[in-house]
């Protein structure tokens, strides 16, 4: 690391339009001349006072640890060595796919030469601003997909700094792009009458329905056996999930079963009542297909599978729903619009929030009132008809009605006539 002069004073401080404040630093590198200033911000002066104080120290501590002072690796050669030392074994194959995609594609081709110790804030900031931008036939990528890079290149900066080769993480001082709620689909009642009718007849028909009756995820279901079926408690466990995932190593893909993403995920799932004999039919479909089989059949015992047992594949799912929704007479239909309908089924007939987050997998109640807002303001002027009354006139009849002053009469009452004066003789 190169070498420090701390000039005079501790920093300077501006309060920011946001409302919060920024403390400031500046020194020189001895080795370049150049100056260099590092910012911390806080919602309050005294926070910000404090985190500067310490961020200073920080740097006085580490300005001549070897560790540092040796380390001349690029953004890139420490990416390598976040995801395979501390990532690999630590994420979902398909989550660990996913960053490898997003590190090559965006991250890599940016700031992968840039020397670890000189990225700075605005670099990356650049990059961001980049991605949100359409260039030639390359549309504008989305808000999430653009906090999903600033997400995975934050936790590598992070690990950085835990690991003293960095003083600060300068993706902390970035500002994400302003994220919007997805407008979500969601089957009208017709429209989810017309679904079930097309699906009647199909080979997998029962897994579209236990999709609407359940709000299970595609790779949930496709991951689902029969011992997590409890047909006398009606109860589904959920348990895996299944996905086809790319390896960034060998570049092959292959159908990987994984456990949930999160605790939330692993969960139990209630079967309506009219699911049950659908589950049991297919079931007894299921039994025929296997004897037909024979020894040929695949022992993963999985609810929904090919004709001889073995998994199915995800974009057969897709391709299969699309032509479903094509007979139907539908548009834009995604199998997760099935989950969506399910959840807004439950919202609708006044299911609690709490309730719905717990079935559905979701993190926190907060993601199951963000992301089904449009039910719960739909749903609000019928919840608020039962209590129409509460503030009516009948609601105060029952109210002991206030006494009248009797010390003094009431200046509300009419005046009585004066009697007219006799004529003066």
């Amino acid at each position: 690391m190169a070498k420090m002069r701390r000039d005079r004073g501790d920093g300077s401080f501006r309060k920011r339009p946001s409302g919060g404040w920024e403390g400031r630093y500046s020194y020189t590198d001895q080795d370049t001349g150049r100056r260099i200033t590092k910012s911390v911000y806080a919602p309050t002066q005294i926070e910000a006072k404090r985190k500067l104080k310490d961020l200073i120290q920080n740097m006085e501590d580490m300005a001549n640890d070897p560790i540092i002072e040796q380390s001349s690796r690029t953004v890139g050669e420490w990416l390598d060595t976040w995801m395979q030392e501390y990532k690999r074994k630590s994420i979902r194959p398909s989550t660990y796919a996913s960053y490898y995609h997003n590190i090559e594609k965006h991250i890599r081709p940016a700031l992968g030469n840039i020397e670890i110790h000189s990225l700075r804030s605005e670099q990356i900031q650049k990059l961001l601003n980049k991605m949100g931008k359409a260039h030639g036939k390359q549309p504008a990528l989305a808000p999430w997909s653009i906090l999903k890079t600033k997400n995975i290149l934050s936790g590598a900066m992070e690990q950085a700094v835990r690991n003293r080769i960095l003083i600060i993480n300068p993706v902390k001082a970035t500002v994400p792009p302003k994220l919007e709620q997805k407008e979500i689909r969601v089957l009208s009642g017709d429209e989810q009458n017309k679904f079930m009718d097309a699906c009647k007849g199909h080979r997998l028909e029962a897994l579209f329905l236990f999709a609407l009756a359940t709000g299970m995820r595609r790779g949930e279901i496709l991951a689902l056996t029969w011992d997590s079926v409890d047909f006398v408690n009606q109860s589904i466990s959920v348990k895996k999930s299944m996905s086809r995932v790319k390896d960034p190593d060998t570049g092959v893909t292959e159908l990987m079963f994984s456990e949930p993403k999160s605790k939330s995920g692993r969960r139990k799932v209630p079967m309506l009542d009219n699911m049950v004999p659908v589950l049991r039919e297919h079931l007894v479909r299921q039994e025929d297909e296997k004897r037909l089989a024979g020894s040929a059949w695949n022992p993963r015992n999985l609810v929904f599978c090919s004709t001889v047992g073995t998994p199915i594949e995800p974009r057969r799912v897709r391709t299969t729903l699309d032509k479903i929704v094509k007979r139907a007479g539908l548009s834009d239909l995604t199998f997760h619009a099935l989950r969506h309908t399910f959840a807004t089924r439950m919202l609708e007939n006044e299911v609690p929030a709490k309730v719905v987050q717990d079935v559905i997998g979701h993190a926190n109640v907060t993601l199951t009132l963000n992301t089904y807002s449009h039910v719960l303001e739909s749903t609000a002027h019928q919840q608020m008809s039962k209590i129409n009354t509460l503030f009516g006139r009948d609601s105060t009849e029952s109210q002991p009605k206030p006494q009248k002053n009797l010390g003094k009469p009431d200046k509300t009452e009419p005046l009585k006539p004066k009697k007219p004066r006799k004529p003066e003789r």
